[in-house]
């Protein structure tokens, strides 16, 4: 099992962006998560199609089962 942070911005005029990181810290805290985000939010670092980042949404941690088939 794997687990996968997803970072959603808001984005004007309207949208959401969503940035993914694989294998977040085990302990990671909403304060921390935060942080990340506006630092990316500040930084400017990704230029999305359908706008300008302008906020944060949400952040989650999914787990995710990967069975092999072949």
């Amino acid at each position: 099992m794997s687990k996968v942070l997803k970072m959603n911005f808001t984005l004007n005029p309207k949208g959401i962006f969503t940035v993914t990181v694989d294998a977040p810290k085990v302990d990671l805290t909403e304060a921390e998560a935060r942080a990340a985000m506006t630092t990316i939010m500040e930084s400017n670092v990704f230029s999305p199609k359908s706008g300008t980042i302008s906020g944060i949404d949400s952040a989650t941690i999914t787990n995710q089962t990967i069975t092999d088939l072949i």
